[in-house]
């Protein structure tokens, strides 16, 4: 039993050294960039850089599902976009495009109910379906309203109708 706790200790000493090599093989000086730094009046001093480049950065987040209400009241979502730049927004639906005459379709492709779709950015005003600039640098919320134009009528042809609200971001 005690040669195997020797045996132990002394493997874990000579691992802990090797590791403790490894680690300072790290700080070892690489002096192909060493650049000779002015020495007069019996001064001398140097300067190394220090440098970060941040990229272009870009998310876009999306909240729930819209589900719109037969009655025409309407229902929202949101998103977000959080930019180091600023940037062009591009809002636009499947079905109508950048045209405010929005609709959802239905299933069989031929029957439309038509919609009204607001979007409005927190702290500004309404932002239309089409393209428009922000400072962005920041992260700006948005808040998505879609309705039918009218209640839905008691003889509408029966079924799922459908849209896609898209929204595209390029910097």
């Amino acid at each position: 039993m005690k040669k195997l706790i020797k045996t132990t200790l002394y493997a874990l000493v000579v691992g802990a050294s090797a590791c403790a090599g490894v680690a300072y093989a790290e700080d070892e000086i690489d002096l192909s960039s060493y650049r000779p730094a002015p020495c007069d009046s019996g001064k001398c001093q140097g300067d190394i850089p220090i440098e970060l480049e941040v990229h272009k950065h870009c998310e876009v987040k999306v909240g729930k599902d819209i589900m719109l209400k037969e009655d025409g009241s309407k229902s929202s979502s949101w998103f977000t976009v959080t930019t180091n730049v600023p940037y062009k927004l591009h809002l636009s639906t499947a079905n109508a495009g950048d045209s405010s005459s929005t609709f959802v379709l239905h299933t069989d492709g031929l029957t439309k109910i038509p919609t009204k779709i607001e979007t409005k950015k927190q702290g500004d005003g309404m932002i239309a379906l089409g393209y428009s600039d922000h400072a962005g640098i920041t992260t700006d919320t948005f808040n998505v309203s879609v309705n039918t134009v009218s209640p839905v009528s008691s003889s509408q042809k029966f079924g799922t109708y459908k849209d896609l609200y898209k929204i595209d971001v390029s910097y």
